[in-house]
């Protein structure tokens, strides 16, 4: 199990041939480092973004801020600086749609007193936390993306971009294997009874 940005780095390294190891990619001394130091934050936010991880899955809610919308909305609540992507707002049976990310802020015409409920994508940095297939896969992306700078071997970059293919379709599996889709019925019965949409086979 990785346990540190440089054992993911060195995992990259591994896939591009006899390169030798990393020690430090925050005070580089070599030009490996240097390189590693350039791509590897890029790369794990990127990856985050794209793959959107379970454990990287968050919930919060957010303050109402002090800035007014120009035009368009009626309010604005502050976009919390540890999102890479924001998944929605309040419950997600409810389909919510009614908003805008613009700036610092998320825009919308629904006041929440107790904070805009959002679901987004962390920007997890701490290696610790990462599923290990998902730390395989970053290395991957990471050899990726250094191939070329460290080995000036084009053939090496088209072998792991391979790779990638098939280790983004098993980590991808995996992670929807614990999040499954959600299906909402609702039965003329239900409705007929209700006022409001009753909130069955989902998750909230």
């Amino acid at each position: 199990m990785a346990n540190s940005a440089v054992d993911i780095c060195n995992m990259a390294l591994s896939y591009l041939g006899n390169y030798g190891t990393v020690t430090d990619i925050e005070k580089p001394e070599d030009s490996k480092e240097i390189v590693f130091s350039i791509w590897y934050e890029t790369v794990r936010k990127k990856l985050l973004r794209n793959s959107m991880p379970n454990f990287a899955l968050k919930r919060k809610r957010v303050a109402l801020t002090t800035e007014i919308p120009a035009f368009g909305y009626t309010y604005a609540y502050e976009y919390p600086k540890d999102t890479l992507k924001l998944l929605g707002i309040d419950d997600l049976d409810l389909k919510k749609n009614n908003y805008s990310v613009e700036g610092d802020y998320i825009y919308t015409n629904d006041f929440y007193g107790e904070g805009l409920p959002i679901r987004y994508v962390a920007d997890i940095k701490d290696v610790t936390k990462f599923a290990d297939d998902w730390a395989i896969l970053l290395s991957m992306h990471l050899a990726s993306a250094v191939a070329y700078p460290i080995t000036q071997d084009t053939e090496k970059k088209a072998y792991i971009d391979k790779l990638i293919q098939l280790e983004n379709a098993t980590v991808g599996s995996v992670n929807s294997q614990e999040n499954r889709p959600i299906r909402l019925s609702y039965s003329r019965f239900q409705m007929a009874r209700r006022t409001d949409y009753p909130n069955v086979n989902n998750k909230k």
